[in-house]
Parts: C-alpha cells; structure tokens; sequence
C-alpha cells in the first residue's frame, strides 16, 4: 500500500516506511510495578468501535519471562490499561496485547472451546494481525510516580534510541500537566519525543503522541498556546512548534538555525533548559559544539510580542567561546547554561562546569553576564560556589514570593564521586554566587551510583508546590546515564523548606 506524505510534526506513533506490516494494537506505555507492571495501549480500530456504540473491545495481555525461573499467563481485559501483579521483582518479562476476536464468550475464551483454560486458546482467540509488537519491562519499585520507562534491551523506539532522556514539564490551560522526554543512544539518531500527561496532578499518566524529529526539546506555555523547543538531532536544527489544543495536535514545525547534526565538526546543543520570560522577550541557553570540538555559549532571544512561528522574531547572541574564561578554566568544558536574571537586573546564563577532570573536581557553576543591548553578548563574570553546579545539568527558577533562586541539582556527598547523580536536591540562594541545600527531592543514596540516578531535572512553580521530572536509571537500567524512567516528584509547600 502507497504512503501519503505528511508535512506534521506529531504522530499517534511513528512507524519507518519499512516497518513490517502495521499493526492496529500499539503499546503506548509500559512500567513497572511492585511485583507487577502496568501496560496501556491504543488501538486504532476500537475508536470506530466506540463511535458506533458497540460493546467495549476485550484484549488479551500475555507475558511470558526472558529466562526461566518465571511463570508466562495472560489476563482478558475490556478497556486500554491493565495491572498485572503476582509477578517477581528483578525478572524481565515479554508484554503483547491482542484484540480478541469476535464470537468470544464473555470470560475471553473462545466459544468453540469454552472449557479450555486461557493459555491453551488465547492464540485463537486473538484477532488476526491485531496483536501488538513485544514490550520488554522489569517488575520492581521505582521512585515518584512513573510517566514512562523503557527497558534497555527493549527495541521498540530503535530508529531513534533505546535509552529515556530529557525531561521536561508543563502545566496546561485546563491544569493538567504535561511531560516530553526523548530517546536516544550513542551516536543514534536521537530524533523522537514523546509526550504524556496527567489529569490528576502526577499520579497517573497517558500517552498523548510523539514528535518526530525532535531531541533535547523544552516544553512551555505563551499567551495560552504550547509551544516546543527543540532540535532535530543532536547537534542538528534548531526547532519550534506550538501546539494550541494542549499538545494533541502540531503545527510544522519552524526551523531557526540550521546546525550540522556532526558531532565530529560540532553543531547546536541544547538540553531542555527553562525559557524565560522577562519583559517583551523570551530567552533560553543554547551551546554550540560538541564534546569532540569545545562548547561556546550563546543565548536564543525571542520578541515575546511576535509570532514565535516566524523566525525573523530570534535572534542568537554573539557566541561566547572558552578562550574568554581565565586561562585556569579554558579546558574545562561549560554547557546547559540557564539563561537568569541575577539580582541586578541584568541576564545571566548560568551554566554546568564540567569539573570531574579538575581539582577540585566538583562544586562550581560558571557565571557569563549579558552584555550590550537586548543580550547582544555574553562575557565571562566568575564561578559560583554551588554543590551541584559541575558534572550534570541542572536548573534555576527565580521565586518572586520568597525572593529566593531555586535550584535542582545533583548534591555531591562523596569526594572521590564527583559524577554521581543519585541525590537530586533542591537548592537555594539569593545572589547566585552561594548556595545551600534546602531538602533532597529523589534519595537514592544507598544505591550504587554506578547505576542509578535521578537528573536533568525540570521543574516548574506551581502555587505552593514544585513539579519536577526526573531522567531516572534504577531497577536494571543499562547504566546511571542511560536511564530508563522518567519519574515525577511533586515538592509540597517548598517555601516551607528555605
């Protein structure tokens, strides 16, 4: 069958042209659980289904273990979400979802064998080509409330990556909240998003559609519509999109700057850092390079007053290179810079030291000043004292009612690991040059931080409470950085904390 072209941005969920034939039942989501998983799933059939006022469809959720030692089953289910428990934590199983075929008795299991047990007829029972592609998860606690995970060796998303990244959140219109993440591997394509949301502030979460291409992308609202910062790869184009029926459908998105998707020749680099409001403009932090080249610092300007769509409303800085810095700090990579509003009223765009090969080998956050007109440029201003400014992203919000720079970071309590990412704390100051901890949001201290964290942390202000997600490896992840979740935390009434 012949393809249409399509000039979107979404898609219900992206197939290669040369994918094997299309499947109607597709896995949206699958996490895990204590002793269990949860598995949620569209169809494309059962919207016709409903409109035509039938009863709801039946499925059929089979697992079975990627080694022995574990029991395979399977459960009958109306509906698009299943629980499974009764299962063994640190085991790895195989999740399918079938659509059952009509002529079924009411119990799923087929009526020409109805004193079968489900394992014997499942197979028959299953509508032909309308069983979804095998989903790999692990059963096991994680932290927070899970908006998405996906198992290392699972290779559902391998045209982009096999590994969760860059979080970032919203809060909608109506007051749900939204959370894109993207996947990637090591020198993959790294081109999808993936959007969830939440109707009942973090608890439970739904897939909503993916972006494609779209890497390393910020979510945020403006004058009421959703809007998406991003790139098309890594080190590629800078993009944006809005969205104005709460992230369901997209505009094509607008190209900015065209950037070389080389890693080995350096190009744009960004990771999902705040976009922030102040006056008639909107700024955020934007490198250029790689970490095969050097990074150079630069913030993207925007005239809040435009069309964020048209491209003659951006403007980038003039880039600020490291052989501006003193010669002590020239070797030493600064990248993820939050563009800030330091206490002078004057931009800052404060970025993470990577300091893991210097002495002392953590505890810094480089400080550029805007300089010029409409931040025309950026000048090197010095170090701030910060225990979770090195080694890993971070992110700063200005509260107005407490006066006070918030920041989540990754707390360094061990010298001799200054890389580790497995305590995310929310940090305070009111100059930007010192910071304190406040109270940590993800502990997993006990762990071993080879292989878990919880980083990149995005946040938002919400009233009396912070929402953050989280880029989390724990439970069998491929390693601390190629994480496997991406969990949610809601702080409570922070300002309690400071």
């Amino acid at each position: 069958m012949s393809l249409q072209a399509s000039s979107r941005w979404n898609y219900t969920w992206y197939r290669p042209p040369n994918a094997s034939e299309a499947c109607d039942v597709h896995i949206t989501r699958i996490v895990p659980e204590d002793a269990g998983f949860c598995v949620q799933w569209a169809d494309v059939q059962d919207g016709e289904t409903a409109a035509s006022g039938k009863e709801p469809q039946r499925y059929c959720v089979g697992w079975r273990p990627l080694e022995d030692g574990g029991d395979a089953g399977e459960l009958f289910v109306a509906g698009e979400c299943c629980h499974v428990s009764g299962l063994r934590n640190g085991a790895d199983y195989s999740v399918t979802v079938g659509r059952v075929s009509t002529g079924t008795s009411s119990d799923g299991v087929p009526n020409s064998n109805a004193s079968g047990t489900p394992n014997e007829t499942s197979d028959d029972a299953l509508s032909s080509g309308s069983v979804s592609e095998p989903r790999l998860v692990r059963c096991g606690q994680m932290v927070g409330s899970v908006v998405d995970y996906l198992h290392p060796k699972d290779d559902a998303f391998r045209f982009s990556g096999q590994y969760l990244a860059s979080p970032s959140i919203a809060k909608l219109p109506s007051g749900a909240l939204m959370v894109s993440m993207d996947v990637f591997t090591w020198r993959g394509a790294q081109n999808l998003t993936l959007l969830f949301v939440s109707q009942d502030e973090g608890r439970t979460w739904n897939f909503v559609t993916e972006l494609m291409p779209c890497l390393w992308g910020r979510l945020f609202m403006h004058d009421g519509s959703l809007y998406m910062l991003g790139m098309s790869c890594e080190y590629g184009d800078l993009l944006i999109g809005r969205s104005t029926d709460e992230g369901r459908t997209w505009s094509t998105p607008t190209v900015l700057f065209r950037g070389s998707g080389n890693a080995d020749v350096g190009g744009f680099h960004k990771a999902p850092m705040p976009v922030v409001h102040v006056g008639s403009r909107l700024v955020t932090g934007v490198d250029y390079g790689s970490w095969e080249t050097g990074f150079a610092n630069s913030l993207l300007v925007a005239d809040a007053t435009g069309d964020l769509l048209d491209p003659c409303v951006w403007r980038l800085s003039q880039l600020c290179t490291a052989d501006q810095r003193p010669q002590e700090l020239r070797h030493v990579a600064a990248l993820e810079g939050n563009a800030v509003v330091g206490p002078d009223g004057v931009m800052r765009n404060m970025l993470r030291l990577q300091m893991d090969g210097s002495e002392p080998r953590f505890g810094k956050a480089l400080m550029l000043k805007a300089t010029g007109p409409d931040c025309a440029g950026l000048r090197f201003e010095g170090l701030s004292d910060f225990n979770g400014g090195s080694n890993s992203k971070f992110e700063i919000v200005y509260d107005e009612l407490s006066k006070t720079y918030l920041a989540l970071a990754n707390e360094i309590t061990d010298p001799d690991l200054p890389t580790a990412r497995n305590i995310l704390s929310l940090m305070v100051s009111r100059d930007l040059k010192t910071f304190r901890t406040a109270a940590r949001v993800v502990d997993l201290s006990d762990c071993d931080p080879a292989w878990v964290a919880a980083q990149y942390p995005s946040f938002i202000v919400d009233n009396d409470d912070l929402l953050v997600v989280s880029r989390t490896a724990m439970n069998g992840a491929d390693s601390y950085h190629n994480s496997n979740a991406i969990t949610f935390h809601g702080v409570k009434d922070f300002r309690a904390l400071l």
